[in-house]
C-alpha cells in the first residue's frame, strides 16, 4: 500500500472488476496478519531499494493498489535501477490475465517481454 494517504486509490477501488476495497482488506489481512505492513520483507517499498534489480511493472488506474505501485516504480527508480510502468486507463487489478476480454493485457505481455529483453541480455 502507499505510505501515505490513499488518495485517488479511495474512489477508484469501488470501479475494479476483480478486487473491491473490502475483499482487498480481507486479502491483505490474511496474508501476513502478524507482520506489520511497513516490515521491509512483507512491503519492498519500505526497505532500502539500492540495487534493486530492473523493475516492469502494469497495473490499471482502477486497481485498489496503483498508488503503491506508481510510489514503488518511481522511488525504485531515484535508487538508480530501471523501470517501466504500465498504467492503462480504466483497468481492474489483474486485467492482464483475462485473454482476449482486456486487449491492453496483450500490451503488458509485450512491454514487459521488451522490458526484460533488454535487461537480460547483459
Amino acid at each position: 500500500m502507499a505510505r501515505a494517504g490513499g488518495g485517488p486509490r479511495r474512489r477508484q477501488a469501488p470501479r475494479g472488476i476483480v478486487y473491491d476495497s473490502p475483499f482487498f482488506a480481507f486479502i491483505r489481512s490474511a496474508y501476513l496478519p502478524t507482520t506489520p505492513w511497513t516490515e521491509p520483507l512483507a512491503s519492498p517499498i519500505y526497505g532500502d531499494l539500492a540495487g534493486y534489480p530492473p523493475l516492469f511493472l502494469a497495473t490499471g488506474t482502477h486497481d485498489p493498489i496503483i498508488d503503491s505501485a506508481r510510489e514503488f516504480a518511481s522511488l525504485v527508480e531515484k535508487a538508480g535501477s530501471p523501470t517501466d510502468g504500465y498504467w492503462p486507463a480504466g483497468m481492474p487489478h489483474g486485467f492482464y490475465f483475462f485473454p482476449d476480454v482486456h486487449p491492453e493485457g496483450d500490451v503488458a505481455f509485450e512491454r514487459c517481454r521488451e522490458f526484460l529483453a533488454k535487461h537480460l541480455s547483459h
